[in-house]
């Protein structure tokens, strides 16, 4: 039972503290919005104020050597298709 609260409780922490850093960088782009150049874009983002054990990464695919061998000569065909198109122009 008390895990569970203390589990929750750190779920609802790490959730506040991506919202902390969201309003934070929300601001700091909202007091430098009047000196942007039109088309420019806002300089912070969320990751600026996040630690790294916060931002969600990609989950890594490891292949095995025979698929990654197959993986790249599918790639290479594709590459040097492309080239031949090219070639004909």
């Amino acid at each position: 039972m008390i895990e569970v609260k203390i589990q929750d409780r750190e779920a609802q922490d790490k959730i506040e503290y991506i919202r902390r850093a969201d309003l934070k960088s929300t601001i700091m782009n909202t007091s430098l919005g009047p000196y942007l150049k039109k088309g420019e874009k806002f300089p912070y983002t969320l990751y600026n104020f996040v630690d790294k054990e916060y931002i969600p990464h990609p989950p890594k695919h490891e292949y095995s050597p025979e698929e990654q061998a197959k993986r790249v000569s599918e790639a290479g065909r594709a590459l040097a298709q492309k080239c031949e198109q090219h070639k004909r122009r």
